[in-house]
């Protein structure tokens, strides 16, 4: 049976409201606990991010607007957490050539590899698998099938955006306990994943998602 819009907007809020929920500890903790905090307040959300990826992206229906068979429910989550997983090294590898340290603070790299590997690159995985040239379209081209893709696209776009722009604030001298790599480039990553997600679950409601208009005009 299909998702609906209102149960994927659902889900989309909810996951909005764990992302908030557990991120003020960073801003708000001890500066002394700070690698703490941040190693387990991050791993805490990339579970709730992983979660609501597997309840939110799997693709339940027959076939799909192409005919294309859908894969099983069970490859479409490995395929999913592969694709996350081999993106680690790759994005560890960009984080410490925009100016991350190489091993000083490995552990706080990995774990934001690790969150934005849920968020950007999980999704992907699920909705195209291994298929180089699924992704491809989905990435380059913008042929969204569904609502779930467009989502995906902008997720992946999102949370990389979100990333570069919370890493402004780590070398300005405020002295904040949410300064320090990588609590503001997560923090920014969130924030525009949450807003990217909320503003898809409305627009896959109404006549003005981009994948029905993209549709109509094609036709």
């Amino acid at each position: 049976m299909a998702v609906s819009s209102m149960t994927r907007s659902s889900l989309l809020v909810l996951t909005c409201v764990c992302f908030f929920t557990l991120f003020p500890p960073l801003i708000l903790g001890d500066g002394a606990n700070v690698v703490t905090d941040t190693n387990r307040t991050i791993l805490l959300t990339t579970l709730a991010v992983a979660i609501a990826n597997i309840i939110l992206y799997p693709t339940t229906l027959a076939k799909n607007a192409t005919s294309r068979p859908i894969r099983p429910l069970l490859t479409q989550v490995l395929d999913g957490l592969f694709i996350a997983l081999i993106s680690i090294p790759f994005l560890y590898f960009n984080f410490v050539c925009f100016g991350a340290p190489l091993l000083e603070k490995l552990d706080v790299t990995l774990s934001a590899c690790v969150y934005v590997s849920c968020l950007a690159y999980m999704p992907i995985g699920i909705l195209c698998g291994i298929d180089q040239e699924g992704i491809m379209k989905l990435l380059l081209h913008q042929a969204w099938r569904d609502d779930k893709e467009a989502l995906a696209y902008t997720a992946f776009i999102g949370t990389h955006f979100g990333m570069w722009v919370g890493a402004i604030a780590v070398p300005l001298d405020w002295d904040r306990p949410w300064q320090p790599w990588p609590i503001s480039s997560c923090i920014a990553c969130t924030c525009v994943y949450a807003s990217s997600a909320l503003g898809w679950g409305v627009l896959s409601m109404t006549k003005w998602s981009p994948v029905h208009t993209h549709k109509a005009k094609s036709g």
